[in-house]
């Protein structure tokens, strides 16, 4: 069984959770881009686009089709007004807070939370007991989706964190891959340069987004 025994354990162990928020209409990025990573991402890992109200990561997981609760978690989301927690769309949970991640004395290995003001979010005490070992960001994660070079440039950039995450055993090669990802994208802009579909945005956002990483390694 070999490699593929590996991946097959570790995929029961991984998940990836797309959270739209539906208040935020067309300016959801997470809803954009969800169905174009998740329909790319090979399984495993496993990807999920959370759009019921589910009344845990427990019901979530079975969902998604793991046979155990996670404990390495890819999140794409937005952080709620009160940045406590993060938003979910109309359909769900007003906020997915600590207690919805957490069951019984379930651990987590890191998570990834691809999440405007995410360290905001997961700097605060409740949630240094869910999650003691995370990758986010400190300021707003900016996507511009204008034109089709730029949906494409996104997507398969989306595609490759999910990919990070998956290949890292613990915070700190997260942190790295999660940086080089970033860093890996803006070659590829840089290689095929075209200012008419929006590559001088792209390139400044992604900018951004690297000076904006932050992780906790508890």
């Amino acid at each position: 069984m070999g490699h593929w025994g590996h991946r097959i354990r570790i995929g029961d162990r991984f998940l990836g959770i797309f959270v739209p928020d539906d208040a935020r209409g067309n300016r959801d990025a997470v809803r954009a881009l969800a169905p174009g990573i998740i329909q790319r991402v090979r399984r495993p890992p496993v990807c999920f686009l959370l759009n019921d109200a589910c009344d845990d990561v427990g019901q979530v997981a079975s969902k998604a089709g793991l046979s155990r609760l996670p404990s390495r978690i890819v999140m794409f989301a937005h952080p709620n007004r009160a940045e406590n927690g993060f938003a979910a769309n109309k359909g769900s949970q007003a906020s997915l807070l600590p207690g919805w991640w957490q069951t019984g004395d379930h651990r987590y290995d890191f998570v990834y939370a691809h999440v405007c003001n995410g360290a905001s979010v997961l700097e605060r005490g409740p949630w240094s007991a869910v999650f003691p070992r995370w990758v986010s960001y400190n300021m707003t994660v900016e996507v511009f989706l204008a034109t089709g070079r730029a949906q494409e440039q996104w997507t398969l950039l989306g595609c490759e964190l999910v990919q990070a995450a998956w290949e890292s055993e613990n915070v700190n090669a997260l942190f790295s891959r999660v940086k080089g990802t970033y860093e890996m994208a803006m070659a590829r802009v840089h290689d095929s340069y075209d200012p008419s579909g929006g590559d001088d945005i792209t390139l400044a956002y992604l900018e951004k987004a690297i000076a904006a990483l932050a992780v906790r390694t508890a």
